[in-house]
């Protein structure tokens, strides 16, 4: 069994590291250690549940221990739950950045419209310059 304490572990990478690096030796569980959390977002939430995924897929159980109120490990509905919790924030993550993409193509597109219209303008202007001095010399 090894004991990791979260509250020492503030990022999710280093904590699926550490999952990683536990599951690489021979590990029955992983006791994840809550008492000192004060606070536990999203991100955090994420993480604990990506632990709890590749501990599984290795053979590992994971014991949440002296959760929070906030924190607090419930049935299987409630996992459900957080797991849809999780991935809807993850589609939304995904459409923010798709509507992000297609903000950034469009002012793409709005700046190479400009710079073609002042390049036609240029041309416009040239002409006119050109048969003004023809309507002068001829």
């Amino acid at each position: 069994m090894i004991i990791v304490d979260l509250a020492e572990l503030s990022d999710g990478p280093i904590v699926l590291q550490v999952v990683d690096q536990v599951s690489e030796r021979p590990v029955g569980r992983i006791d994840i250690e809550l008492a000192r959390v004060e606070f536990l977002d999203l991100g955090g939430l994420r993480a604990l549940l990506a632990v709890h995924e590749r501990a599984a897929r290795a053979g590992i159980a994971v014991v949440v221990r002296n959760p929070q109120h906030y924190v607090r490990p419930g049935s299987a509905a409630s996992v459900r739950l957080t797991r849809e919790r999780v991935s809807r924030a993850d589609d939304r993550d995904r459409l923010a950045d798709e509507r992000e993409k297609m903000l950034d193509e469009r002012q793409r597109r709005v700046a190479a419209q400009q710079q073609w219209e002042g390049i036609w303008e240029e041309l416009a202007e040239q002409r006119e310059t050109d048969l003004e001095r023809r309507e002068r010399d001829g």
